[in-house]
């Protein structure tokens, strides 16, 4: 029978956040954290352990280290910008494409743009 874990983690002792995950993180498929004070430094203790996990959720308030921050924002940005190639690539597939208005090259006059030149007086 696995060992139980205290009703309570109070990081005294033994009695620490990071033992309770090194036990539970190998049966578990996903995480989810809610925290006041989130550092990305402390995945690094659990090497090994969250890696093989489907999903990791953390809701965390806003203090943390300058490295916590530039960590989260750097990642955020590449998912965003990989998200955004993606749909770019996604969307340029002619195929994807909804077909042309039978009448689509032949715009009447009064819906041709009209062009002005800002530069004379």
């Amino acid at each position: 029978m696995a060992e139980k874990l205290p009703v309570i983690i109070d990081n005294r002792g033994d009695n620490k956040v990071l033992h309770a995950l090194q036990k539970l993180l190998p049966n578990l498929q996903s995480m989810d954290i809610a925290t006041g004070v989130f550092e990305v430094g402390s995945f690094l203790l659990l090497e090994g352990f969250w890696q093989n996990l489907n999903k990791i959720r953390i809701l965390m308030g806003d203090e943390t280290t300058r490295r916590t921050r530039r960590e989260i924002v750097k990642e955020l940005l590449e998912k965003s910008n990989e998200s955004i190639e993606q749909e770019k690539e996604r969307d340029d597939v002619p195929e994807r494409w909804p077909p042309a208005p039978p009448d689509a090259e032949q715009i009447p006059e009064k819906d041709q743009p009209t062009l002005f030149d800002m530069d004379s007086k």
